[in-house]
């Protein structure tokens, strides 16, 4: 029934956003932004706004919105984080901390 995944990231890389789309036929069935934000540049803030006719995602001021088959089930909520995307093995200098203020629920 689709997936959203935002933010999404390399921990040496930008935030990106993936809206996997309700009736997928295969993982590459998604709308797909790269912010061009940087993960580790500070404290980033992240919007997901969800209706059953489009998914809005804001991070620090930059936006973008999904219309195109979104997900109009109830779904689960998963904070995701990689160290690489590409699957290989991330380069030994590279670290970081992944720390949430707040996260906050609001239903129709």
């Amino acid at each position: 029934d689709g997936e959203v995944d935002c933010p999404e990231c390399d921990l040496n890389g930008s935030i990106s956003i993936f809206m996997h789309r309700q009736g997928a036929t295969s993982g590459s069935d998604q709308d797909a932004y790269s912010t061009g934000i940087k993960v580790g540049t500070g404290w980033h803030t992240v919007i997901v706004e969800k209706t059953a006719s489009y998914c809005k995602f804001t991070v620090d001021g930059w936006t973008a919105t999904s219309t195109s088959r979104v997900p109009n089930t109830p779904m689960n909520w998963r904070i995701q984080n990689e160290s690489n995307l590409n699957g290989s093995k991330p380069n030994s200098s590279v670290a970081g901390h992944i720390e949430y203020d707040l996260v906050a629920v609001w239903t129709q």
